[in-house]
């Protein structure tokens, strides 16, 4: 139990933010609310058994987000989507 507690929390990176590890590690106001819509959807998300398909307005709004944040946000964005934009 000891080892769990000393146990250093990953460092948060745009490329894991949205990552399960990420979700498992750090308690977010939307990871709270799944768990107050439905507890064993949330549980499932965390544990790998159930994958939601990515949004359109999610992907409209990274998009949105990277072209506001820096030119070389952006660049790396539209390299990573290219096949889907």
């Amino acid at each position: 139990m000891t080892s769990q507690l000393q146990k250093k929390k990953i460092k948060l990176t745009s490329s894991n933010y949205h990552s399960n590890e990420a979700d498992i590690e750090y308690f977010s106001v939307s990871q709270f609310k799944s768990f107050v819509e439905c507890e064993a959807k949330t549980m499932a998300k965390l544990n790998g058994v159930y994958t939601e398909s990515p949004s359109t307005a999610l992907f409209v709004g990274s998009y949105i987000h990277a072209a506001f944040e820096s030119e070389e946000a952006f660049q790396s964005f539209t390299e990573q989507n290219k096949n889907i934009i």
